[in-house]
This record gives C-alpha cells, sequence and structure tokens, in this order.
C-alpha cells in the first residue's frame, strides 16, 4: 500500500493532481471500515518533510519516519512486485527502488518509452508476473530491468486523469479518475476503461 502527497494546481476544475499544499491544519479521520487484515503495514512516502514513511493497516497512523528522501519531482505512486521488491515511480519520469526495513530509496534510472506523459500510478499484476504504468489517459505495461514501458492503450475517458491502478489476483485490474470521481475497471490488454460507479467522494489530489 502507498500512502502519498500531491501537489500542483489544476486551473477550472473541481479536482487537482500533484503534492498536495501544506495546511496550517489538518482534519482528524477515523477508521469507517475495519478490514480483516490487522497485521498489514503500509509504506510511502510523505513529501512535505521528505520522508519515506510506515503506517499500520487498518488504523492508518501513527506515521512512523523511517529515513529522507528528496524525490526530483514528486512520488506519484509505489508498488511490491513479485520478486518482494518495492519499487517507487517519480514524475521526472524515474524508477527507484525503496527498502521497506531502512526506508531507503535507491535510483535505478529513467524510466523511457512514454514519451511527454508523466506517470501517475505502478502496479504489478500477480496473474501474469508484469509490471504496468498508468499515466492520466494511458496505459503501458513496464519493464523495471530495462525500465522500458510499452504503450498498451488509452483508457477511452476524455479529460481524465487516473491517479493510481492495483491488480487483483485474478489478474483484474481497477483505477480511478480524479476528474470525473469515479472507480473504473481497466482491460490490461487493451488500456480501454470501464465506469463501474462514483467514489462518492471528491477525491481531490488523489493518494495512491
Amino acid at each position: 500500500l502507498l500512502f502519498n502527497a500531491y501537489s500542483v494546481f489544476a486551473q477550472n476544475r473541481n479536482a487537482s493532481m500533484g503534492p498536495a499544499p501544506i495546511m496550517k491544519s489538518e482534519n482528524n479521520h477515523k477508521v469507517v471500515n475495519t478490514i480483516d487484515n490487522p497485521a498489514s503495514v503500509a509504506y510511502g512516502h510523505l513529501f512535505q518533510s521528505s520522508s519515506t514513511i510506515s503506517m499500520p493497516i487498518p488504523a492508518g497512523t501513527p506515521f512512523t519516519v523511517m529515513n529522507f528522501f528528496s524525490a526530483p519531482s514528486f512520488a506519484s505512486s509505489m508498488t511490491k512486485g513479485g520478486n518482494g521488491n518495492y519499487y517507487l515511480i517519480t514524475h521526472a519520469p524515474a524508477l527507484y527502488q525503496f527498502n521497506n526495513v531502512t526506508g531507503e530509496v535507491t535510483l535505478l534510472g529513467s524510466i523511457t518509452g512514454i514519451g511527454s506523459d508523466l506517470p501517475n500510478g505502478i502496479s504489478y499484476n500477480p496473474a501474469n508476473s508484469t509490471y504496468y504504468i498508468i499515466t492520466s489517459e494511458n496505459l503501458y505495461s513496464f519493464n523495471v530491468t530495462t525500465r522500458v514501458a510499452t504503450l498498451l492503450g488509452n483508457m477511452g475517458i476524455y479529460n481524465s486523469a487516473f491517479i493510481d491502478l492495483c491488480f487483483n489476483d485474478g489478474g483484474a485490474c481497477y483505477a480511478y479518475d480524479i476528474w470525473t470521481d469515479g472507480a473504473y475497471i481497466i482491460n490490461p490488454a487493451t488500456g480501454a476503461a470501464t465506469f463501474l460507479g462514483s467514489l462518492g467522494y471528491i477525491a481531490n489530489y488523489g493518494q495512491g
């Protein structure tokens, strides 16, 4: 799991992407739905303090600062791969490896094959042992060894801003769009997105 903070203001929209602006006060949050997974831990990057962090799931707090990481551009997503390694991407676009014991982040190199697209999400599909990258409008397969992304297709949602994606054990791919505030299922072969329903809230500065 990845907690991430974003902050660039979008114009003429009711939703924004990028690192969230630093606020003087924060709203308290509570666990509404406790999942049956008491030993889970989530990892992420807190851009305000340039820190890698961990937190218990489902409680969500407290955050534990693990190490220092100042991303050259904001860290947009992270996934645990089939080899047990954690891979983190930034908008640079670049690929990093995250050490979940020390919290250290190591640059592996630049991501190629996406042109001017900015990577908003990375995920591993256990059904076919393949990594995928999502941008605002496109889906790519991704080789973490060569760091080359291959376009699979456009998601077909006009003016979309997809933020992250994930796979279940059966290989079904899900993502959400912060402009429509909707959840979608994504065809991993073509990139085509099918609307599932509303998130029920405004996903401003969406999280991983």
